[in-house]
C-alpha cells in the first residue's frame, strides 16, 4: 500500500509505503512542522500506527446508525482504510486529505 498524507493545498507532508505482507512501514516528512507530518513526532512507524491512523481520519466506531452509515458507503461493516480510501481521509476538523497511489 502507499499513499500520501497531504495538505489543502496539494503539497505532500508525508509519504508512506507498507509491504502488507511483512508489515514493514517506510515514511518520509516532507515538512519539517510536526504538526504537519501524519505521525507527528514518530520516525519509527508500526502497521498499527497506520492502521490508527486510519481510524482517526473517519468516524468513530461507536457512532450512532454505523451500520446505515457503513451501507451508504457501500461497505458491510466498519473499516477505516476502505473508509479512508473512499473519502480520501478528509476529517472536518482540517482540510488535509489521504492520496492512496496504485501499488
Amino acid at each position: 500500500m502507499k499513499f500520501n498524507y497531504m495538505s489543502p493545498d496539494g503539497k505532500i507532508l508525508t509519504s508512506v509505503r507498507v509491504n502488507n505482507l511483512t508489515k514493514r512501514v517506510t515514511i518520509k516528512n516532507h515538512t519539517d512542522n510536526i504538526y504537519d507530518c501524519a505521525f507527528g513526532v514518530k520516525s519509527k512507524v508500526t502497521y498499527d500506527d497506520v492502521m490508527e491512523f486510519f481510524e482517526s481520519r473517519c468516524f468513530p466506531r461507536d457512532r450512532a446508525n454505523i451500520k446505515d452509515v457503513s451501507e451508504l458507503l457501500g461497505m458491510e461493516r466498519y473499516d477505516p482504510y476502505l473508509i479512508c480510501k473512499k473519502m480520501k481521509g478528509r476529517f472536518a476538523q482540517d482540510n488535509n486529505w489521504i492520496e492512496f497511489l496504485e501499488d
